[in-house]
């Protein structure tokens, strides 16, 4: 099954890629190097990636 990764919270890229190194999983972003959280499969990576919370910014930082 193919999931659709969500653009990368802090600069919005799309060009974000679930990523292995050893036996743990997590989601890059490839321009500004943002990881999402290690995870025992590439599903519960993207899972994670993808339901994470993003905060809006009211225009003055906060």
């Amino acid at each position: 099954m193919a999931h659709r990764l969500k653009a990368c919270p802090f600069c919005g890229s799309r060009k974000t890629e679930p990523t292995q190194y050893h036996s743990i999983f997590f989601v890059v972003c490839r321009d500004c190097h943002a990881d999402g959280p290690a995870k025992d499969s590439e599903s519960d990576a993207i899972e994670a990636w993808n339901t994470r919370v993003t905060r809006k910014m009211d225009g003055d930082g906060h």
